[in-house]
Order: C-alpha cells, then sequence, then structure tokens
C-alpha cells in the first residue's frame, strides 16, 4: 500500500495534483447525475457508442491511406 493512500481515500491528506485523475466512463457519469432520467442515459450512451464507432472507423481508415492503401489490397 501506497504511503498516504487509505488517508488520501478517507479525505486527510491534501489531493496531489501530480496524481492522475480517476478514470470515470460516460455510462458511470450519467448513473451518477441525478439531472439525467433513464431515457437521457439511454440517449447518452447511444451517442458516445456511436462516436467511439465512428472514430475506430475514421482512424482504421487513415491507417490504410496511410500505407497506401496496401492494407486493403491484401
Amino acid at each position: 500500500m501506497e504511503q498516504n493512500s487509505l488517508a488520501q481515500l478517507l479525505g486527510q491528506v491534501p489531493y496531489d495534483d501530480r496524481a492522475a485523475p480517476p478514470l470515470v466512463s460516460v455510462t458511470e457519469a450519467a448513473e451518477a447525475d441525478p439531472r439525467l432520467g433513464e431515457r437521457e442515459r439511454r440517449i447518452l450512451a447511444a451517442v458516445y457508442r456511436e462516436l467511439v464507432h465512428l472514430r475506430e472507423l475514421d482512424q482504421a481508415d487513415s491507417w490504410s491511406t496511410a500505407d497506401g492503401g496496401a492494407a486493403s489490397r491484401a
């Protein structure tokens, strides 16, 4: 166990700005937000999934053009 890790969890030690913030997924954030209803959470999750999918397609497209299309001809 790292020094002060338990104390930090209990809020007894000042926050270390050098430490990486904890990662929270989009769905976790939506679930934790009391301002969103079930419908809004579903919409947000669907939009997020679509954006991730489009980004993956864009990256795959850029990789195939970066190698002159060799990957698509293989």
